[in-house]
């Protein structure tokens, strides 16, 4: 079961953000591979919500931490 991504208009200001630092400081190469590495993680944990080992003193009763 794969979940949907819902982006907040503050994840995507620092992801952009962080775009520009990467291109200033590291060139669209570095640039373009963190995004595309970002974006293959966001689509991985989406398509496995379940991965990783729960953290159980982060847990709330309606939410479930993991962490790898």
């Amino acid at each position: 079961m794969a979940l949907t991504i819902e982006w907040t208009r503050r994840a995507v200001r620092r992801v952009e953000s962080i775009s520009v630092w990467y291109n200033i400081h590291l060139g669209p190469v570095a640039t373009s591979k963190f995004l595309n590495d970002l974006f293959e993680t966001i689509d991985l944990l989406a398509s496995n919500p379940t991965i990783g080992i729960i953290e159980e003193r982060r847990c709330t009763q309606n939410k479930t931490y993991r962490s790898f």
